[in-house]
């Protein structure tokens, strides 16, 4: 994305956040983000769960999904699809 005079380098998007918080205290979530880039028909998706099975200690996993015009941002990466997990303990 450009900021930029030129409309040709200018991009026009929308972004959307869902999230759902679930189980008991609702110590859990899903998530699901998009970014569509309108100009060039560009998604990016990227679902993650969350998972709190003790108070001091989450479980993300989710991932990073990329589709869209060869030529456009998000057809540039389209082979760099991600799967992720992390862990995080706080003390």
């Amino acid at each position: 994305m450009y900021l930029s005079d030129d409309p040709r380098q200018q991009t026009q998007a929308a972004s959307f956040r869902l999230n759902r918080v679930f189980g008991y205290g609702e110590a859990h979530s899903i998530e699901l983000f998009g970014f569509y880039d309108i100009k060039d028909s560009g998604l990016l998706l990227q679902p993650k769960l969350i998972l709190s099975p003790e108070d001091a200690f989450e479980i993300e996993m989710g991932v990073i999904l990329y589709e869209g015009e060869e030529e456009s941002l998000f057809g540039r990466q389209e082979a760099n699809d991600q799967v992720y997990l992390k862990c995080t303990y706080s003390f």
